[in-house]
């Protein structure tokens, strides 16, 4: 009976502090991604002529795999 009571407590000790952190922890995916720090034209930029070349930097190195970048024209 004790025992019982015991394994009670222990599991309800548990659920809390699972509980605890789950709700105190902050969320990881939001610092996941990088973020443009400085772009050569500047970001939304508008010319008058296409620049020979884009140069784009981040606040961590870019995972290649996973990386996209559109260049438009005016048209």
């Amino acid at each position: 009976m004790i025992a019982s009571l015991n394994k009670r407590k222990t599991l309800r000790v548990g659920l809390f502090l699972v509980v605890a952190l789950a709700v105190g922890m902050p969320a990881a995916s939001a610092l996941a991604h990088s973020m443009l720090v400085k772009a050569e034209p500047a970001r939304r930029a508008v010319l008058t002529k296409a620049p020979n070349q884009v140069r784009l930097w981040f606040n961590e190195k870019i995972e290649g795999d996973y990386a996209s970048l559109i260049v438009l024209d005016d048209k």
